[in-house]
């Protein structure tokens, strides 16, 4: 059985130099990953733009209890996400770069536990861990947006990294290993995990010591140690989650005398038992949204999981050493950490693709631990797993170098199609060739390399089209060039809710909707799907006062159809 940390001798001045040159590159890469170009492309969809208006509303009133929008309580969320926000425009001013701060945060701050706690499990497979869960596809993402799922990714995901690395150091300290932690610093460990799990209550709720707690027991059942349930009830640890968590959660009840009910009843329980939200998807939903979210990893994330399981449910001798157990429980953790997530919230009523994000970052761990062989010796894995990995790399470049044709639906001309396909033939070929030549480490390296050259391409070349697909922000930048009037007032006719929710934050504005609220009374720009402005004129005639309609600008391609609506005309 392979020992859980490497036997190589290695001397102190070699150890620093290598965990030097290991946070570095971790750094590095997070720096680029999650920050690089973190404006590029406006606030996205209606969740970004909707956060980062509540937070500055929040600190325009110096209130960091309650969550208003538009001067009204929204409390479908709870303020971790809110207080980091309002932190970044503090210190750096209102702008979507800010907005999106916390959360790249958050990432680099999961990443790097993940690199500290594999480093004291399996020292060889830590940086590859580390830079796999960077650049995975969903975390990457989610790690540059304005949302409350990384905030609970990260704080659930640190949270389980410290049980997971308490309960391995308690197994060591039984065993009289020397190198096993002291008590103190596992005591630490485990303060760690209930602080972290606190703040995931803060980020999204209820869902995070929840989450937390059936991973621990179902490991316990699976591993037959019902013991460390008990050892994991710990007073003073429950005391430091209660301390972290509560307080917040007594103050907005208070000041709101509803948020139990809307976000615990409304926004918690009904939104798992029930499609109230309209986010209805088959029971198989997240399958599909797991192995995309994995990209370009997703084949040796999915082989980890196969391996190890392989691994867990061979038959053990009862005489197991202590360094092979620890191997075993630390693998089943995994596992189970990121496969029942998944399978909860393919019962949920209401299904998103964020949902599974905290499962994500045991996949990476799992998918470093296949490409190093460390169950077989560093063997290399089977030929027909690099092909396909190569494969999957290079395709998911192609992927993103084709993105702004693919978006719009545009036919991508003859040289386009030919550069991009010349790159990924080149990706392909040249991580077999290192393969052969320097193993698994190639793997990591030539992935890296294709998603790197994915981001800044996306970050850089493809920004104008993404920006314009999927932000309000170059529209607000267009109202901001063709109204007469800067102050005017926006009103929306069946306009889709990410641009009410952008042009709030763009403008700093609440936007009217004409569908349920009248015209208003001075004049204003109108943003409508419909061009039939016989209609529109009845609509906002509908006080009874005459008032033209100008167009200023028109996007057939989206639907989008902007008039200048005048004053009510003076009755003679």
């Amino acid at each position: 059985m392979n020992a859980t940390r490497s036997t190589a001798p290695i001397t102190a001045s070699t150890g620093t130099r290598r965990l030097v040159y290991d946070l570095v590159l971790t750094a590095a890469c997070c720096a680029f990953f999650f920050f690089f170009g973190l404006a590029a492309i406006g606030l996205a969809g209606a969740d970004e733009p909707r956060y980062a208006q509540i937070a500055r509303e929040m600190l325009a009133r110096h209130d960091w209890v309650t969550p208003v929008l538009n001067g009204e309580p929204w409390l479908e969320k709870p303020i971790l996400y809110y207080w980091q926000a309002m932190l970044s425009y503090s210190l750096f001013g209102v702008s979507d770069w800010a907005a999106r701060l916390p959360t790249a945060c958050d990432a680099t701050l999961l990443v790097f536990g993940i690199y500290f706690v594999v480093r004291r499990l399996w020292s060889t497979v830590a940086l590859d861990a580390a830079l796999i869960a960077a650049s995975c596809g969903a975390l990457l993402t989610f790690g540059r947006a304005a949302s409350t799922d990384m905030p609970l990714a990260a704080s659930l995901g640190l949270s389980l990294l410290c049980w997971l690395l308490w309960h391995t150091e308690s197994l060591r300290a039984l065993a009289v290993d020397a190198a096993a932690l002291s008590p103190g610093k596992r005591k630490l460990l485990l303060a760690g995990f209930y602080a972290f799990a606190a703040l995931g209550t803060l980020a999204k709720g209820p869902i995070a010591p929840f989450l937390a707690a059936l991973v621990l027991v179902v490991f316990a059942l699976a591993s037959r140690q019902l013991a460390i349930l008990r050892r994991t009830l710990w007073l003073p640890g429950l005391v430091l989650y209660l301390a972290i968590a509560l307080p917040w959660y007594v103050l907005v009840q208070r000041s709101t005398g509803s948020f139990f009910r809307v976000f615990i009843l409304e926004h918690n329980l009904s939104r798992y038992g029930t499609n109230v939200f309209k986010h209805p998807q088959p029971v198989w939903f997240f399958l599909p949204v797991l192995l995309a979210s994995l990209l370009p990893w997703t084949l040796p994330a999915i082989a980890g999981v196969v391996q190890c399981l392989r691994a867990v449910l061979k038959k053990q001798s009862s005489a197991m050493v202590i360094l092979a157990r620890i191997d075993r429980d630390a693998r089943l953790f995994l596992v189970l950490w990121g496969l029942l997530p998944v399978l909860f919230f393919s019962f949920s009523g209401s299904k998103l693709p964020g949902y599974i994000l905290p499962a994500l970052p045991p996949f990476a761990i799992l998918a470093a631990l296949f490409l190093r062989g460390e169950r077989t010796n560093h063997a290399r894995p089977a030929l027909w797993t690099v092909l396909l990995h190569a494969a999957i790399a290079s395709t998911t470049l192609a992927a993103a170098l084709l993105s702004p044709h693919l978006l719009l639906r545009l036919p991508v001309p003859p040289a386009a199609m030919a550069i991009t396909a010349a790159i990924a033939v080149a990706i392909f070929v040249l991580a077999l060739s290192l393969y052969f030549r320097w193993g698994a480490t190639a793997l990591r390296f030539i992935t890296l390399l294709a998603m790197i050259v994915a981001v800044a391409f996306l970050v850089r070349a493809a920004a104008p089209v993404l920006d314009g697909k999927f932000s309000v922000r170059p529209l607000a930048e267009e109202i901001k060039q063709i109204v007469p009037r800067p102050d005017a007032p926006v009103a929306l006719y069946y306009a889709p809710r990410e641009i009410d929710y952008g042009l709030n934050f763009y403008r700093n504005r609440a936007v009217r909707r004409l569908e349920s609220q009248l015209a208003p009374p001075q004049a204003f720009l109108l943003i409508s799907v419909t061009d039939d402005r016989q209609a529109l004129l009845s609509l906002v005639q509908r006080s009874g006062a005459p008032r033209t309609l100008h167009l200023l600008s028109a996007h057939p391609r989206a639907r989008l159809f902007i008039y200048w609506v005048s004053e009510p005309a003076a009755p003679r």
